[in-house]
């Protein structure tokens, strides 16, 4: 699951899909290959970023601050639909948060998106499970451990609480 333009317009924090062609390799082998936004930013992750800047200071406390904003608009978006939802929209659970996940855009960075939906599912369908127990350990939330099916956006919240506690408290804070 990827979000095109059109599918996704007037949500800047869910990385976008532009096209999909296949490739074949020379051994006969076919694969999809994916055309996304290219992220620009000098650390284009948010974990790169993390590495850089290790510890929060003063200085780059707003910065800071914009990233985690940005980052629950992306979740808002993926979880409810943001302003435009309809009664039949899907709404998804992205099942691995993480600052891997975050791509970064522009110089300051100025933009943060969400990528990576491969274990995203739809949450508001009951007849659709949710696949489970994957994801990536340290931000993985209880019911994920447990093995249990995604009712809800509540995995994601957890891991958006130990990038924040990331973010704001250092590179320790998880450990």
């Amino acid at each position: 699951i990827y979000f095109s333009p059109t599918l996704c317009e007037g949500c800047p924090h869910l990385a976008s899909l532009f096209d999909i062609a296949v490739a074949e390799h020379p051994n006969g082998v076919r694969e999809p290959v994916m055309v996304m936004e290219w992220a620009d930013a000098p650390h284009n992750t948010l974990r790169a970023w993390m590495k850089q800047y290790r510890g929060p200071s003063d200085a780059d406390l707003p910065e800071r601050l914009s990233l985690a904003i940005q980052m629950f608009s992306g979740l808002i978006h993926l979880h409810y639909g943001g302003r435009q939802r309809r009664n039949d929209t899907p709404l998804f659970v992205h099942q691995d948060i993480k600052p891997a996940n975050m791509l970064l855009f522009g110089p300051t960075p100025s933009r943060l998106a969400l990528t990576d939906f491969g274990l995203s599912v739809v949450y508001n369908r009951r007849h659709k499970k949710a696949s489970h127990g994957e994801g990536t350990r340290p931000y993985m939330a209880p019911e994920q451990w447990l093995a249990l099916p995604a009712q809800g956006p509540s995995r994601d919240m957890w891991a958006a609480a130990m990038i924040l506690s990331e973010l704001f408290g250092g590179p320790t804070t998880r450990k």
